[in-house]
């Protein structure tokens, strides 16, 4: 049976390197989203087992697009503004 892909929005933050890092020690493909710019430093210890889509969310077609082309079994959205004011 094929590992289970994982599909989640925010990767490179906090809770979703995290995730992402649960996901692969449980043998799971693991596809996220990043915004154009936007540091990985948290996933320099597992950049190489996982694969980054560069979207911005709000760009729907390039999102479909990321989606269509990994076909995921799940996708965990955790995405979002830092910024408190930009929120």
């Amino acid at each position: 049976m094929s590992a289970t892909r994982v599909f989640i929005t925010g990767i490179a933050g906090f809770a979703g390197s995290h995730l992402a890092e649960l996901c692969l020690a449980n043998g799971d493909e693991v596809i996220g989203t990043r915004l154009p710019g936007t540091d990985i430093d948290n996933l320099k210890d597992i950049r190489r087992d996982v694969k980054l889509v560069t979207v911005d969310l709000l760009h729907m077609k390039r999102l479909m697009a990321g989606l269509r082309d990994t076909k995921p079994h799940w996708i965990i959205h955790l995405a979002a503004s830092t910024s408190v004011g930009e929120s």
